[in-house]
């Protein structure tokens, strides 16, 4: 009798060593989704799905003023930075007339 009780500690012990601890969940507010590539949020230190992986998707706080995206102008092959909240179309048309050579 001890030795089924011991054996089936054993089983128990050897499934649960078995289990991995991968993933995390997303950090956004009614979000949660399980995410086995998650992203880590370089100002807040939170991990978020790939929908709330930007500063402005989970709303950051500390990654407000922080958003430093560029594109490539076709033209000048200059870095162009992106302004959050302005048309791409107006940043482009600023960049053409004052920088682009």
């Amino acid at each position: 009798m001890v030795q089924s009780v011991c054996h089936g500690h054993a089983k128990a012990t050897a499934s649960r060593a078995m289990e991995v601890d991968v993933g995390k969940q997303c950090a956004a507010e009614r979000c949660g989704q399980l995410d086995f590539l998650p992203f880590e949020c370089d100002m807040c230190k939170k991990a978020f799905c790939l929908d709330h992986r930007t500063y402005a998707a989970h709303n950051c706080e500390k990654g407000a003023n922080a958003d430093c995206r560029v594109v490539v102008c076709p033209v000048c092959k200059k870095g162009v930075k992106i302004v959050p909240g302005e048309e791409l179309r107006v940043t482009f048309g600023r960049h053409e007339s004052t920088e682009c050579a």
